[in-house]
């Protein structure tokens, strides 16, 4: 992160040439700037060559679920300026890994020249307080490795879901671009 709070950016790497391919994997969020690390990847890529992005998915903080009705309540304003609208409020939303809405995202990268080969939605974060979670916690103290096995196809199932049917995005927690730029 402190790499995209100069100005400098990937100037040491101009030494070494434009990229055929740039691996963005869990960064977005934690960069203060991120128009400028959108800018700087354009820049650095070769005209046909391919980015790959992955992020959490503005989704996770729009459903409605217990957690973010909770926090909804306790401090509106801040929920809604750090988790609904954080691409408008991002220093703030910096402190809780912002997650920008998928169409967003894609809709900034193809204003800058990028076009769209894939998307892929993820569940990544299962949270230890969750109620899926702590079910499969009791279930280990009966036979400590069928929960694990249902936990395995549990994910598969609802990632495949998410995948088949864009309805089923809502459970999205990480989305991944695959996105070339085309000029």
């Amino acid at each position: 992160p402190t790499l995209f709070r100069s100005k400098c950016g990937f100037e040491e790497c101009k030494e070494l040439g434009d990229f055929d391919v740039i691996i963005c994997s869990e960064v977005f969020e934690h960069v203060t700037d991120y128009r400028m690390l959108v800018e700087l990847i354009k820049n650095q890529l070769k005209i046909g060559g391919f980015l790959s992005i992955s992020t959490p998915s503005g989704w996770m903080f729009r459903t409605l679920r217990l957690s973010n009705v909770k926090h909804l309540l306790l401090n509106p304003r801040k929920y809604f300026r750090t988790k609904i609208k954080p691409e408008h409020n991002w220093e703030e939303a910096l402190k809780i890994h912002p997650a920008i809405q998928p169409r967003k995202l894609i809709n900034m990268l193809k204003s800058k020249g990028f076009k769209l080969l894939s998307r892929q939605s993820s569940l990544w974060l299962m949270s230890e307080k969750g109620i899926c979670f702590r079910t499969l916690k009791f279930f280990e103290t009966i036979d400590p490795i069928k929960p694990a096995i249902y936990l395995h196809h549990y994910c598969n199932f609802v990632e495949a879901l998410m995948n088949i049917c864009p309805f089923f995005r809502i459970f999205e927690s990480r989305f991944i671009l695959l996105m070339q730029k085309m000029e």
